[in-house]
């Protein structure tokens, strides 16, 4: 059986997020002379999408778009839940062919602490303050920007560019274009020989099923489940 998958998935590393069945296929290009950062074209398609109160990016200059992905729901009470967590994370997601500088901002969160993780990513010209971090990223990583631990981090996924272009007239193609997307099923089907293809600016409510061979998902877009039962998943 042969399976090429193409898939990030926005997974912090805790047991817990595992719970939470968001899984986001990455969003937007940006970082290189090819493809410069524009995620101002999606601004209206996605302006419905919730975004992050907590942080503001800038990559190159240009500002980011950054989403909420919900790990469960209010209250966040560690001894009803048994769950050690920290509320709902921030992401923004960009590609990159070489360095670049990522600034952030906060207005609730003091960042003069901050810590960067995995421990060793390839970050330069690092500066903190309590409003504001900076860093020049190396090469693509994905990066866990925490202020005060896992109590509502930032992260960071700086993708190679992505150089597929899908063939519209495909009749094994599934195709999500930019917007925000409620199929009719909550679940999207792939099977033998099918490419499902999340286009950069596409925000997909709904989970994947994959039953097949040669199947292929790819994309800069967003597979969300922020709308489904905390714990449920998508299982309509």
């Amino acid at each position: 059986m042969k399976r090429q998958t193409f898939i990030q998935v926005t997974k912090y590393i805790r047991t817990t997020l595992i719970q939470s069945l968001l899984f986001v296929f990455i969003v937007w290009i940006a970082g290189c002379t090819s493809h410069p950062y524009n995620p101002r074209q999606y601004e209206n398609a996605l302006a419905d999408e919730p975004r992050s109160a907590d942080y503001e990016v800038w990559i190159n200059g240009t500002k980011a778009i950054v989403y909420i992905a919900r790990v469960q729901d209010e209250p966040w009470d560690k001894d009803r839940t048994k769950l050690d967590f920290g509320g709902n994370y921030s992401f923004t997601t960009f590609d990159m062919d070489k360095p670049v500088t990522v600034r952030i901002r906060s207005t609730n969160k003091p960042l003069d602490k901050t810590v960067l993780l995995p421990e060793g990513v390839e970050v330069k010209k690092v500066k903190k303050s309590a409003s504001e971090l900076s860093f020049v990223i190396q090469k693509p990583a994905q990066i866990i920007v925490e202020p005060d631990g896992k109590n509502g981090p930032l992260m960071l996924f700086a993708n190679v560019v992505e150089d597929f272009h899908p063939d519209l007239s495909d009749p094994n193609l599934v195709y999500f274009g930019p917007g925000i997307h409620h199929p009719a099923s909550d679940q999207i089907n792939v099977g033998d020989n099918q490419t499902l293809y999340i286009a950069e600016g596409a925000v997909v409510k709904a989970g994947i099923i994959v039953k097949g061979n040669n199947v292929t998902i790819r994309g800069r877009g967003i597979i969300c489940g922020n709308e489904f039962v905390w714990g449920q998943g998508a299982d309509k």
